[in-house]
């Protein structure tokens, strides 16, 4: 006999559920390690995950103290899974991603130890420049023009292939969305790159000659 599809309830959906699922996806854990923790059975969390039940507030703080998340995401008032307060703060002030602030955090934490005491520095420095901003604005657009690549079928049909013919007529140059990135790329992007990285170099070079100096007199 075929298998009869599992029907999900009405609070499937709801974000208790859909976190816990996401967790177990994300994490080497199952559903009987959590309910061995929570002093539960497993038939019980998977109820929990299905929405077939809810947990009480005790027991939502200890499936969050169990994934090392906070209530708020459990509960979909947060996208921060941290329970780290400075970490969840940063997300929100800066309005960065959860693993973007993390990473922003661990380099400073790294940045205290060589060989690595350079690399919050050199990212203070790119973000203190005003060709950043313009570099940032170049990388946005090279995303957009390679999100719109159109399909091969397209661009080998024959009504593109008039309408590239006619434009050429008039002296028009078509190319297409990965052709103008790709010029994008290695025409500006690359070099405004590598004169912000020339200029953060110099700096650094100059401070080290007054430093060896013993700095103006």
């Amino acid at each position: 006999m075929p298998r009869k599809r599992a029907l999900h309830t009405e609070n499937y959906d709801k974000a208790l559920p859909t976190a816990l699922r996401g967790l177990f996806n994300e994490r080497d854990y199952t559903h009987q390690d959590l309910a061995e923790y929570l002093g539960k059975t497993r038939q019980t969390v998977s109820c929990y995950c299905g929405g077939t039940s809810s947990p009480d507030w005790e027991t939502i703080v200890k499936i969050a103290d169990f994934f090392s998340v906070s209530t708020d995401y459990l509960l979909g008032r947060s996208d921060v899974a941290s329970q780290r307060e400075d970490i969840q703060v940063s997300h929100i002030t800066t309005g960065l991603s959860e693993k973007a602030v993390s990473y922003l955090h661990k380099v400073n934490e790294i940045s205290k130890l060589p060989p690595t005491s350079r690399r919050l520095n050199i990212l203070s420095d790119l973000l203190e420049r005003r060709q950043f901003d313009l570099l940032l604005a170049l990388m946005e657009r090279y995303v957009r023009l390679m999100r719109t690549i159109p399909s091969l079928e397209y661009s080998t049909s024959a009504d593109y292939i008039f309408c590239v013919d006619e434009l050429k007529k008039h002296g028009y140059e078509v190319a297409l969305p990965d052709e103008q990135a790709q010029a994008l790329f290695s025409e500006r992007i690359i070099n405004i790159l590598r004169g912000l990285l020339d200029d953060i170099a110099d700096g650094e070079n100059c401070d080290a000659k007054k430093k060896a100096t013993g700095g103006n007199r």
